[in-house]
């Protein structure tokens, strides 16, 4: 099947893995990969990997899911007392970083029989709440996704986003399973030996969350080596209005497609994609479901919504839902796919067809009774003003963060959106706006 990646199965005579000095084909991987299969515990265990970008990684991610063991996933940023406490919560049986396998606890798992991955929720970094993937929801996930994004196995795709994140990894699941050329990298796009490799290997299609675009635009699109991009993907959260209509006019001038996509850990990354040619009329909207999945909306009462224009929590049925969460060891014993997955995004559906979030049922808070929907005002906000503002709640408190300049009084005009008095309201001024590895707002260490 088209998304078993790990089985190397779409062989391309062309395609490479490239890191740093490091240039090997899909017929040397697959040695690498069958040579350390001889050296991983015969019996099935719980082991962590810690996701560098590197080739070691990948050779010792593929075999460790052709030998059946349950890899977590570990984000390589997090502290060492971080990743220590993590493996101790769990008591993985052992610890692989490149090519050094450490072993750690003699515990004997339940494990069950359909777990294979196991990842951080994207929003909660060094938190010992896992996601349970199986086989299944990897091989669906990255089926649907070359089902509608334009990977052949003569493309040459970049990393940079951490392969610890499930948007990260997705990229690199879809790649391995046309065969194409995959340069391993972890350079930020500021970085002149991100693009001094993007030239050399003539990269040829561009996938970032919303910061990696705005980075490229405070570059200048035009300005930058794009010249033989097919298409760019952008996942991991909203981008902002004025971000959207600079990439709308830069990839119709340039004949360069573009796809939104949304998506959750909890859905093995991909939920929903805008095909590329609505992009430009259809700001902020996160299109259909992917390929073999379905998408509906419910009210609070939990029964579905088939009025258009409608707002109501977004749901999802798929192969490539979550069996459930894991937050101590014993919970790794069971695998349950709870159908329909419950996003927590409010959404309408369109005249289109097409879905829109409108907003996050978690990201609420109440300003003198009155419920205040967090996402819908950081949006706005956002787009009155053309700077990124980023909004954070609870009762009678409400704090805007800011790390641009700007002369608007942004108390008062919150004030006057949200009809309240304004010491209800704080504004913070920050020299950077916090972010977790892969680019999402941290909004831990804000609070």
């Amino acid at each position: 099947m088209a998304g078993m990646f790990w089985q190397l199965t779409a062989k391309n005579t062309q395609g490479r893995l490239i890191y740093n000095d490091q240039v090997i084909d899909y017929i040397e991987l697959e040695q690498k990969i069958s040579d350390v299969q001889h050296i991983l515990p015969i019996e099935r265990e719980l082991i962590a990997l810690v996701a560098n970008s590197s080739l070691n990684f990948i050779v010792y991610y593929l075999a460790l899911l052709r030998t059946q063991h349950v890899v977590l996933l570990v984000d390589p940023s997090l502290s060492d007392t971080e990743k220590h406490a993590l493996y101790d919560h769990y008591q993985v049986n052992a610890i692989i970083t490149e090519q050094t396998i450490q072993p750690f606890s003699l515990c004997k798992h339940q494990l069950a029989i359909e777990l294979s991955v196991l990842l951080s929720t994207s929003g909660s970094t060094g938190s010992p709440k896992l996601v349970k993937l199986s086989k299944a929801n990897l091989t669906a996930n990255c089926a649907s996704i070359c089902e509608f994004l334009p990977i052949k196995s003569s493309d040459v795709a970049m990393t940079f986003l951490p392969l610890s994140y499930s948007f990260g990894l997705s990229i690199l699941h879809s790649h391995l399973a046309r065969g194409a050329t995959i340069v391993i990298q972890n350079e930020s796009p500021m970085s002149a030996r991100f693009w001094q490799q993007f030239q050399k290997f003539k990269v040829n299609s561009f996938y970032g969350v919303p910061f990696s675009f705005q980075l490229l635009i405070r570059l200048g699109l035009e300005k930058l080596p794009l010249q033989k991009i097919r298409y760019m993907a952008q996942a991991g959260g909203k981008l902002l209005d004025k971000q959207w209509q600079a990439l709308a006019q830069y990839t119709q001038a340039n004949n360069v497609e573009f796809y939104t996509m949304y998506g959750q850990t909890e859905a093995t990354a991909r939920i929903a994609y805008l095909p590329a040619e609505h992009f430009v009329e259809n700001i902020n909207v996160i299109g259909l479901a992917i390929p073999n999945t379905s998408l509906h909306l419910i009210d609070e009462e939990e029964r579905e919504i088939t009025a258009l224009n409608t707002s109501g929590e977004l749901c999802m049925v798929g192969d490539n839902v979550f069996g459930g969460y894991a937050t101590i060891s014993t919970e790794l014993s069971s695998f349950s796919q709870n159908l329909p997955l419950k996003t927590g995004d409010i959404a309408q559906r369109l005249e289109n067809g097409f879905y829109q979030i409108v907003g996050r049922s978690k990201r609420i808070c109440k300003l003198a009774g009155k419920r205040i929907n967090l996402d819908e005002i950081q949006s706005w906000i956002s787009t009155e003003l053309a700077l990124e503002i980023i909004c954070t709640g609870c009762e009678d408190s409400f704090i805007a963060y800011v790390s641009e300049q700007t002369n608007v009084d942004i108390k008062k005009l919150l004030a006057d959106k949200l009809k309240c008095h304004s010491r209800l309201i704080s504004v913070v001024h920050l020299k950077a706006i916090p972010r977790l590895s892969n680019g999402k707002v941290d909004y831990h260490a804000l609070n």
